[in-house]
């Protein structure tokens, strides 16, 4: 869905971490307007969660969220008349987690999560005029700006603070973006942006209407590996058992201690334990296919159906045999191999797998294909589904 003119070695290569790149009409074949936005507000929950609006910082929602009583349950609900006046004076609508409540959002986020390889969500911005959301800032995570309709005016500035991670935010350093721009440009519709973690950035309405998908990375970092490595493996080592003196700290064995967090960090097969432990916990939302698995005989099957594994994860280990999005590894030979293939090429059509797997039989390859989907390890990229032979 999205094309960035890159192969995933490239984008590590030239991007990732180090480097923005803006692709003009990266984004193919989906449409996204009006009614999308407007059925998001209809259906998502007002408030810090879900709904909230920006005018040169966050409004209060007591200013277009009321609270009412609907046969004895507490409701809460937008006012329309305070939303469309806060806008139209310049607000910005910010819709957070999208990919939960639009199927469309998430394939976004699947084919962001395809390049990367970390798990990714979406929050949606809405306006027509005004200042911009957030003004000058930096993410703590990788960001994808996807330009959905309309046109908006980015920003972006070189980082001071190379990849900062959760806690290290821009909210009161302000005053150390640079001033001059290194990239000031105007997104069009289906034009994406990669802004790396850390990268001040800006993005302005132009008096017209605008709407953007901002598609976050989320993946682990290094430290993360080490505070899991730490408390998986530490208690195992006698050394570091032993209680830390603090009246006589001469006597802590420091230096035996810095060695085995150093010996475990540094083992291979430990980090592959942390990519499995990652992968088993992962768990994904994704659309529903009733039509297909309810009365499957009415849907003839398209062997041009593309599916592609149900995970944001990319991971060296053998994939064939752990759980995908929460789901064990299938007994089924059959269904492993063609799930084998999902791990190899990320998406394939059922006519690929049954290339592919020439030892099984045409109709083996889509009954194995039809349970993936059923079982919510594989999702549907492109095109339907029909019976399970």
């Amino acid at each position: 869905m999205i094309d960035l003119n890159l192969t995933r070695e490239e984008f590590f290569a030239r991007c990732f971490e180090t480097r923005f790149h803006h692709q003009r009409a990266a984004l193919r074949e989906v449409v996204f307007g009006w009614k999308d936005v407007n059925e998001l507000l209809y259906v998502m929950d007002p408030g810090a969660h879900g709904v909230r609006l920006f005018q040169d910082g966050p409004v209060d929602e007591t200013k277009f969220v009321e609270t009412y009583s609907e046969l004895g349950v507490n409701r809460r609900r937008i006012n329309k008349e305070a939303l469309y006046r806060l806008m139209g004076e310049g607000g910005t609508l910010v819709m957070n987690r999208l990919e939960l409540v639009s199927s469309t959002i998430r394939r976004l986020c699947m084919s962001v999560s395809e390049l990367c390889g970390a798990p990714t969500i979406a929050n949606g911005y809405v306006a027509f005029d005004g200042n911009g959301s957030f003004g000058k800032h930096w993410d703590t995570h990788d960001v994808f700006a996807v330009q959905l309709f309309g046109r908006k005016r980015w920003k972006l500035y070189e980082p001071t603070h190379p990849l900062p991670t959760r806690h290290q935010t821009s909210r009161h350093l302000k005053e150390f973006c640079p001033t001059m721009p290194v990239f000031d440009d105007v997104l069009e519709a289906g034009d994406v942006l990669y802004v790396p973690r850390g990268w001040w950035h800006e993005a302005l309405p132009m008096g017209e209407e605008t709407c953007h998908v901002a598609i976050g990375t989320h993946g682990p970092t290094l430290a993360d590996y080490a505070v899991w490595c730490c408390q998986r493996y530490l208690r195992d080592h006698f050394v570091c058992r032993k209680s830390a003196r603090l009246d006589d700290t001469a006597s802590n064995n420091l230096v035996g201690v810095g060695e085995v967090v150093a010996e475990v960090i540094a083992n291979r097969v430990t980090f592959e334990e942390f990519q499995r432990d990652l992968v088993a916990s992962e768990r994904l939302s994704t659309p529903f296919h009733l039509e297909h698995f309810v009365a499957p005989r009415r849907y003839p099957i398209d062997d041009e159906t593309e599916l592609q594994i149900n995970s944001m994860l990319r991971v060296d280990v053998d994939r064939q045999f752990l759980s995908v999005n929460g789901a064990e590894a299938p007994r089924d030979l059959r269904i492993r191999e063609v799930l084998g293939c999902l791990t190899v090429r990320s998406h394939m059509t059922i006519a690929d797998m049954i290339i592919a797997l020439p030892h099984l039989s045409a109709e083996e390859v889509r009954a194995a294909a039809c349970a993936l989907v059923m079982g919510n390890r594989a999702l549907i990229r492109s095109g339907s589904l029909g019976p399970i032979s």
